[in-house]
Formats: structure tokens, sequence, C-alpha cells
């Protein structure tokens, strides 16, 4: 099940926004450092792969024929199970010069930064320099004065959606529908789109349940506080407290570092038909000011997952209050399957059930990049899946299960069925008209 079901609206507005960027692109962010990061591409086969050659060749033969059945562009995965380690690329990086898929290459990994953002104010707090309790109020009384009842809404539940607070994209997705130019018109910043949830009513509209709302504008508020509580920039703050004590150097956040020249070419199909625009160099100021401007690639994100939820970045204390899931309210259905739990934690969704047991992490769209990252903890597997493709036939997440589902089969001869794609998917289907822009909140 897709995590945006278009409709015939919302492809003429799409069409109509690609074309309306034509000519007016500005990629200043993404800047050509080829030999600024190290390439894994020749050490991954003999350093990080250690599952038996038979089990290599049998998930590298599940990639190459997800990739060459579905015509994604490309898709790089990771997994580190008891079996071993394993990582492969298929497809292409870059389809206009036919430029292969490398281990090496970086992808917008979307609302993947809510997890960062959250373990960041995490190591913040077990620092003393802000506590989770805090308030709105006392950090952003600018803004806790203008959310109803802001000033008592704590981070934590900035961070679990327990805040409620509006979305913004539920104003901003009518707005590009009567006027797609103002993605290049305006320049968005992240207080423009929190400006959106001033006066609304908490617990209200398509992102929310009684109980729970899907965190954009939370995540871009707890950013702010990130900022106010160091007197520094949220990518500094990262990677001062996530990044460099894992060694992710293969991680940037856009617009405030430079991104290598290893970043994938992404696509989009527009209209359904089955052709891919290539959408990497729309300069969208409205995306950036959203967040999801992290990149990064497998190795790190495997990194990143092992780190957290092994407890090597964060204190038990720490992780236990990362890791208490709250209801959500909601209970993602796909076709043909049985209901899914989902709860939410600080940054961090929970499914369940899947053939693997839980499944903690978080997933992550933006443009023309689409990302999973979990980690399934009864059976003691990390696995990401990177794909340069949006609302083309698979996502990461039917990747990732596919190639778990032969990990099983060939490493322990306990085949699974395959479930359809993502509950995640059936979270937040947002609108026609975000299509380019709302598949970002994942």
């Amino acid at each position: 099940m897709k995590l945006l079901q278009t409709t015939a609206a919302s492809v003429a507005l799409a069409t109509t926004f690609v074309l309306s960027m034509t000519g007016t692109v500005e990629a200043a962010t993404l800047v050509g450092v080829s030999n600024s990061i190290p390439s894994l591409s020749a050490t991954v086969g003999s350093t990080y792969n250690t599952v038996s050659p038979d089990l290599a060749s049998q998930l590298q033969a599940t990639l190459d024929k997800t990739v060459q059945e579905t015509g994604i562009p490309g898709a790089v995965v990771g997994i580190v199970s008891p079996q071993g380690t394993w990582y492969g690329a298929s497809g292409l990086s870059n389809r206009e010069t036919g430029t292969p898929m490398q281990l090496d290459n970086l992808f917008f990994t979307g609302s993947i930064k809510k997890t960062f953002t959250a373990a960041t104010l995490l190591k913040l707090q077990e620092q003393g320099k802000l506590s989770l309790d805090d308030t709105l109020g006392k950090w952003l009384p600018e803004i806790a004065s203008k959310i109803p009842d802001g000033s008592n809404i704590t981070i934590r539940q900035l961070l679990n959606g327990s805040a409620g607070i509006y979305d913004f994209t539920q104003d901003v997705d009518p707005e590009i529908a009567k006027d797609p130019s103002i993605l290049l018109s305006r320049n968005w910043q992240p207080e423009d789109l929190i400006a959106y949830a001033y006066g609304k009513p908490r617990y209200t509209g398509r992102t929310c349940s009684s109980v729970w709302c899907y965190t954009n504008t939370s995540s871009l508020i707890a950013e702010q506080i990130v900022e106010k509580a160091t007197g520094s920039t949220y990518s500094s703050v990262l990677r001062n407290q996530v990044l460099e004590p894992l060694g992710m150097n293969h991680t940037f956040v856009a617009t405030e570092e430079e991104i290598p020249a290893q970043l994938v070419r992404g696509y989009t199909d527009i209209n359904g038909d089955g052709n891919l625009t290539d959408v990497t160099d729309y300069d969208l100021a409205i995306v950036r000011a959203a967040g999801g401007n992290v990149t990064s690639n497998a190795q790190d994100l495997i990194r990143f997952s092992q780190g957290l939820f092994g407890g090597e970045l964060l204190k038990g204390e720490s992780l236990n209050q990362m890791l208490t899931f709250v209801d959500t309210g909601n209970t993602p259905v796909a076709p043909g399957r049985e209901a899914q739990g989902l709860t939410y934690g600080l940054g961090v969704q929970n499914i369940f059930p899947t053939p693997w047991g839980n499944m903690w992490g978080k997933g992550g769209t933006v443009l023309g990049n689409e990302v999973e990252m979990q980690y399934f903890p009864d059976s003691g597997i990390t696995a990401v899946a990177l794909v340069n493709g949006v609302n083309v036939p698979v996502a990461p997440i039917d990747v990732l299960y596919t190639s778990l589902d032969t990990l099983f089969a060939q490493g322990q001869g306990n085949s699974q069925s395959v479930p359809e794609s993502s509950a995640t998917g059936g979270l937040i289907a947002l609108g026609a008209v975000g299509l380019l822009f709302v598949r970002k909140q994942r």
C-alpha cells in the first residue's frame, strides 16, 4: 500500500508544480565534493559483508530482481543479523548518465530526522542542559503563547506526538494547490510553517486522532529548542552529540553543510504513468524549512540504529524514555492483512506485529528519495533500505521486507510470507495536493 494514493486532481497539480519550476532551479547546497568522504564501495564486500557467499548471492539476486521487475531507479540495502552483515546496491544512481548505484551513495532521509532530533535532545538532557519535562513556555514563550495551552506542552510531548499540535501541511497543501509558484517565490523559514499552528485547536485534522498528531510541526519546534538550549546551529549540535560519537562520517544536514557528490539523483512519478522526473535540483525552500534535509547512506543509518537501540549512544534511562510508546489512536491496515498496532515513542515508531516481531524505527520521504531504517528487537536484526524514487511501484519497506524474507529463507530455513507495503504508509495517507511535499513527513 503506498503512502499516498494520488487522485486526478493531484496528478494535474503535481504536473503543473514541476513544470512551473523548470529553468528556475538552484542547487547551491548540493556541492560536488567527490573526495570529501571515503568510499565504501571498495571495502564493503571484504570488510562489512560477513554473511556466507551463498547468502550474499541470494540477497543480491533478490535486490536485483526487485529493481529490475519494478523499474525503480535504484536501491541500497543494509542488513545486520545473527547471520552476519550484508550490504547491496542495484540499479542506477543517475539515470541520465547511466551511473550504477554504489554502496556509498547518499540519500535524503526525510523524517528520520525526527529520530536524530529526539536522540539529540535526550543527550542534552543527560548533560543537564534541559529536561524533556521542560515546557514550551520555558524555552520558546513566543511560540507557546500562540498555541492553545502551549505554555504547558512539554518537550517530551513534542517528540512523541501527544502534544497534538496542528500539522502545518493541512494548510500548506491548499495553498500549493491554489498557487504552486509560492514554493519558489517565498523565502520559507521554519517559523513560517510553525505559524500555521497558531490559534488552531489541538488534536484536529487529518494527521491526528483524538489523542495524537503526527509530529511535523512539533518536530520543527523541537529543533528550535535544540538551538535555543545550546546557542548553536542544529547541524553543529547534531554532529557533536550524535554523529561524531558514533563515527557517522557520511551524514550531513543540507543548507547548513556541503553535500558531497555521492548524493543520488532523485526521481518521482509525477502523473502515475510510470515515467520518472528528476527532481533532485528543485531548490524547494519549503522542503528545507520543513525539515527532512539530513542526507546519509546505508552504513551510517545502520550505525545510527545499532548505536541508538543497542544502548551505545544513550544511557539506559534515556533509551527507556525514547522507547516509551504512546497510543496513536491509529490502526494501520493494508489490503489483505491483519490490522497492525502503531505506537509512537520519541521520534520512533513501533509497528507490530511483523514476521520478525516488533519493528522500531522510522521512514522518511523527500522529493525523489525514500528511506526506511528499522530495528527488530525480537530477532536481533537491523535493516535499512534506500530508494531514489518516490511514487514508484515499491516503497523501501517492500524492498526491506523482501530482503528479510530471503534472509530467513536462505539463512534459517524459515521463510515468512512477505506483507504488502508499509503499515507506516497507512499512518498518514494525506490528501491529493502534497504529492511532492507531504510525503516528506514520513
